[in-house]
């Protein structure tokens, strides 16, 4: 029997427990720990009904494709005309002044979309675009950002269904106003972060219903509350891909692939790799029929067939995500929106459209008789002619977005249309014209200059310290052929004991020949070097001549337009190429005023550059492109390059130490995040430059190379590409010019930064002597370096540079300048280092020792004394004294008056 105080005890343990155990409950729904969407949903969904009425909404709502009929997409339609708008992101205006300018008319024009309407631009922007689009239900695609401003509306309207949803979301409002009304250049990012470690209580719970990745009042946001439910419609009503079966066409946002890569490529369970339809001929007619599904009759629906196989035949053409985001595939098939990982898919388009070498009617084992069976006719097909290895398939062609890195790109049997609008560089309208004179307007033209920044040698590629080699960098050639060829037989050069190198330009001005045996002999020895601005008008050149044979009628139009030319030029030699073009442009009519509104304005059809692009191999062309437009060499601590480079943004003082990246020690950019054109970390740098640089360098010679690369990513002139390729001088408020008598000299620049370069301060480090030695910091001793009391924090790297012919050789302590005007009848100047001195053959000349202006870091300039000029044979042969060359070596130039045989 228990006491009554007992039973008082035990009652209260009781009521206690209940509490304790309803109260766990409680939280446990109120409170979710998961910031899981799903996970999210899921758990309130299950326990909560009383507080959110709704179930667990679907706030993606794919569609995977669309199909359009003929008269939606009207190729053949001749009172119609077809427009692809690329990637808008809300640049309404732009939009606006395009369509005017292509006198956009919805009756007469079908308009298409490519995706990706909204955000990144202004606000207003993606709200008029929508607007537009919806009132005139335009046809299009979805993009990965319209798909998130999707997300954030269901997301929105799942909330607002719950009790105080809508409250704290203008709390939200409310709380953002203030917090940017205090500090305008708050970021939203930071402020979502701050939201979500410092609420509390109720604030804790709604953040937790918050996918962990997605920012509240970011653009996505704000658009998807702002649009109307009309414009959420339309954009709901948007398939991830369109497929034209008359067109055989597919138009997408992101990519599509045209097999499985888990096989090979003439594996029978890829579309492209099998016949698309075969039929058993002795099959029951009644069951065929009774068959409700129409049997092909004509090579359009068997390519058909075979189109659709890419949509449900490859696993990865089934997932949302890669038709939203896809940029390039792995070796494993995993799809990544990376430009950097794997091979992009246009790529894999190319490759498999080519091998398409259409049906062999004996083996398509199908009811269609020669009489009825029209074998389609393809323009500028490359496989008319089957090969071996031809796959049974018609190419099909894919139109796309999403990659605004590599701009307007337009192949054979893909046009990617994003060319970056919101950059403010230019987006694009492809235009179909049915008719050619009916255009009103040009079609913008694409990027064809393909950029490499900058690459990076390793040791052995640039073999400064190994006696055994001789490295021999040689000045702009121009074409001179049979120069280039006297001075590599002066030097007695070998493949095999040299490292030959070229500073850019070694195309046209010269003779075309020689140009072309130049391209043939450097790609052919794979001869390592930068682009010069002559080499990319070629390469545009080029890209703009394949894009052209690319279209209906191209090919025939160039080649009227060179008979037409060399008729000219037979009649008078010396006709000016450029009054011809002019010509051209003003007074042609019809279909040739619409191709040559195609030729950029600046550009000279049958120029050297036209000529040279024209005539030049495709290896020579894949050399060209894989020219980078600067060389950077860890090791050495040197750049080489075509034009220039600044150590110091001229519009800041030098010892600026946020602005000037040798004004500060480089121990900084390890420790904080760099602020460069994507934020590149010094780390990151570092960590993705370790494999070329050399692993037994001292630790000071890594923090050299840190500055080194605060050079090239932090000085915002050395970034911008044409700069590098044209840079002559600089002017006081950062402006690069290619002008001779504008600002001053970027090399003169160059020369004041290094010349006050006095090493990396122990004290400045905070380590004692010892740790020092400890951690390998011992400071190198360079040659001619100084420290005085306005010295900065840094050590002189060396630049090697071509482009200024007018300056002709010009060699100073940090900088060398190898154009000495071979072209222009003067010499051709290559700069030799290392080896067993300058080897020069005797036998039909005398060498001559060359009078050598040099400028030491006093600004005293010497003379080394003549000797005498005269020589024997055709060539004059001129070698300089050994000068200092970068940290601790020698060099030489070897100069050659250029060939007449060459003019």
């Amino acid at each position: 029997m228990y006491t009554p105080r007992q039973i008082v005890a035990y009652g209260t343990l009781t009521a206690f427990l209940v509490l304790v155990t309803f109260n766990g409950i409680t939280n446990t729904i109120l409170h979710p720990n998961a910031c899981s969407l799903q996970h999210t949903f899921e758990t309130v969904g299950s326990f909560h009904r009383f507080m959110i009425p709704t179930a667990r909404p679907d706030i993606s709502h794919y569609e995977l494709v669309e199909k359009l009929e003929a008269e939606d997409f009207p190729l053949d339609d001749e009172s119609k005309r077809l427009i692809i708008v690329g990637d808008l992101h809300g640049m309404s205006h732009s939009f606006q002044a395009l369509l005017k300018k292509l006198e956009y008319s919805p009756s007469e024009d079908v308009l298409v979309h490519v995706g990706d309407m909204v955000a990144k631009g202004p606000h207003k922007g993606s709200l008029a675009i929508l607007d537009f689009m919806t009132t005139h239900n335009i046809i299009g695609v979805r993009g990965n950002h319209d798909q998130t401003v999707i997300e954030w509306r269901g997301w929105i309207e799942w909330v607002q269904t719950m009790r105080g949803g809508q409250e704290w979301l203008s709390r939200l409002d409310k709380q953002w106003e203030a917090a940017h009304r205090a500090d305008k250049h708050l970021d939203v990012e930071d402020w979502n972060e701050s939201q979500r470690k410092s609420c509390r209580g109720q604030d804790k719970k709604w953040w937790n219903l918050v996918p962990k990745d997605w920012i509240v009042k970011g653009d996505h946001y704000r658009i998807a509350r702002d649009m109307t439910p009309a414009q959420y419609k339309y954009l709901l009503d948007l398939p991830l891909r369109l497929y034209i079966p008359s067109a055989h066409m597919f138009v997408m946002h992101a990519g599509m692939l045209p097999l499985d890569p888990h096989y090979s490529d003439e594996d029978k369970r890829q579309p492209l790799a099998h016949s698309p339809y075969v039929r058993d001929r002795n099959r029951d007619k009644s069951r065929a029929k009774n068959n409700t599904q129409s049997q092909p009759t004509t090579i359009d629906q068997l390519r058909n067939i075979q189109e659709i196989g890419l949509l449900t035949d490859i696993p990865q053409n089934g997932d949302p995500w890669a038709a939203l985001n896809m940029r390039t595939i792995d070796d494993h098939g995993s799809i990544s929106n990376k430009p950097s990982k794997g091979t992009y898919w246009t790529k894999l388009w190319k490759k498999q459209m080519n091998r398409c070498g259409g049906y062999r009617p004996d083996v398509l084992d199908m009811q269609l008789t020669e009489s009825n069976v029209t074998w389609p006719d393809i323009v500028d097909w490359g496989h008319k002619k089957k090969k071996m290895h031809s796959l049974p398939c018609y190419p099909s062609t894919a139109v796309y977005g999403h990659t605004a890195s590599r701009g307007l790109e337009v192949k054979r049997w893909t046009v990617g249309l994003d060319s970056g609008c919101v950059s403010l560089i230019h987006f694009t309208l492809w235009t179909i014209f049915v008719d050619p004179v009916r255009c009103r307007s040009p079609v913008p033209i694409p990027d064809f200059g393909k950029l490499e920044i900058v690459d990076t040698l390793l040791p052995a590629e640039f073999p400064i310290d190994d006696n055994s080699k001789r490295l021999i960098i040689v000045g702009d050639l121009h074409g001179m052929s049979h120069s280039f060829s006297s001075m590599l037989d002066a030097l007695d050069y070998s493949k095999s004991k040299d490292v030959l190198m070229h500073v850019g330009d070694i195309t046209t001005r010269g003779p075309l020949q020689g140009s072309l045996e130049i391209l043939d002999f450097m790609s052919a020895n794979n001869i390592t070097g930068v682009r010069g601005n002559n080499d990319q008008k070629v390469v545009e050149w080029r890209g703009w001549l394949e894009w052209i044979h690319g279209m209906s009628g191209g090919r025939e139009w160039l080649a009227r337009m060179d008979r037409e030319w060399r008729d000219i030029v037979r009649v008078e030699p010396a006709h000016d190429v450029e009054a011809w073009n002019r010509g051209k442009r003003r007074w042609s009519r019809g279909e040739d005023q619409v191709w040559w509104s195609l030729v950029p304005q600046e550009w000279i059809m049958h120029s050297s550059h036209y000529e040279v692009a024209r005539e030049m191999a495709p290896n020579h062309f894949s050399y060209l492109l894989d020219l980078p437009i600067r060389l950077y060499v860890p090791s050495a601590h040197m750049f080489i390059m075509h034009a220039g480079m600044l150590a110091a943004d001229p519009r800041y003082p030098s010892t600026d130490k946020t602005k000037q990246p040798l004004a500060r020690l480089p121990i900084t950019d390890i420790l904080e995040p760099v602020k460069g054109p994507s934020r590149i970390h010094a780390r990151d740098v570092i960590s993705s430059t370790k494999k070329k640089m050399d692993p037994h360098a001292k630790a000071v010679d890594r923090l050299r190379n840190l500055q080194e690369i605060a050079l090239l990513t932090q000085i915002p002139q050395n970034q911008i590409a044409w700069a590098a390729l044209n840079m002559r001088r600089i002017l006081k408020d950062g402006t690069v010019s290619r002008k001779h008598k504008k600002g001053t000299a970027w090399t003169n620049v160059w020369k004041d930064e290094m010349s006050r370069c006095g090493g990396f301060p122990s004290s400045e480090l905070g380590l004692t002597e010892e740790q020092m030695s400890a951690l390998n910091l011992t400071m190198p001793e360079v040659h001619g370096m100084k420290k005085t009391e306005d010295s900065l924090p840094c050590y002189p790297s060396t630049a090697i540079y071509g482009h200024a012919a007018s300056r002709g050789l010009e060699i100073k302590r940090w900088s060398i300048g190898l154009d000495s005007g071979c072209v222009y009848g003067n010499d051709l100047t290559a700069l030799v280092v290392g080896g067993a001195g300058v080897n020069t053959k005797q036998s039909g000349w005398r060498v001559q020792r060359r009078a050598l202006q040099y400028l030491d870091d006093n600004d005293e300039e010497y003379f080394v004394d003549d000797e005498d000029d005269e020589f024997n044979g055709s060539h004059h042969v001129e070698y300089s004294p050994l000068f200092p060359f970068g940290d601790r070596m020698s060099a030489r130039t070897v100069s050659m008056k250029c060939s007449i045989s060459d003019s």
